[in-house]
């Protein structure tokens, strides 16, 4: 369930190109601009993590690590273990706002389901990201 993760990260930041000239969403670009290549190894360490339902122990290191991403950006976080043995825990995180006049809630799964490496195409597996100079069913090639 990486991918609603990484669709949830991508309307956010096309969100930011709506935003007018003196909104503080210019200061989000700036720093994702500043910032592109540490972000970007980031999230392929992240993707690199197993997220296979039935595998507890990634699972918690996946939660981890985005307990420790959301630290690293001043957001107070916490895991909530679950009631239920074998089940991640959920990541909790929260930003107050003096005088907010609204509340944002970002939701995702982190876990997913098992993968068949044999239908992946030639030179990819499972959790080992790699980035294409373009869809590879339209003559993209893997980047090395």
């Amino acid at each position: 369930m990486k991918k609603q993760y990484a669709a949830s990260l991508i309307l956010l930041l096309a969100l930011v190109g709506f935003a007018g000239p003196d909104s503080g969403v210019h200061k989000v670009r700036r720093y994702r601009q500043t910032h592109e290549l540490t972000l970007l190894t980031e999230y392929m360490q992240f993707l690199a993590i197993p997220n296979v339902a039935a595998d507890s122990a990634n699972l918690r290191q996946t939660a981890s690590f985005i307990l420790g991403m959301m630290q690293k950006r001043g957001i107070k976080g916490q895991l909530l273990p679950a009631k239920t043995p074998g089940v991640p825990p959920a990541v909790y995180g929260e930003v107050r706002t003096p005088g907010a006049k609204r509340t944002i809630v970002f939701y995702a799964h982190y876990d997913g389901q098992p993968v068949n490496a044999a239908q992946w195409a030639s030179g990819l597996s499972p959790f080992k990201p790699q980035l294409t100079s373009a869809a590879l069913t339209h003559g993209g090639n893997l980047s090395r």
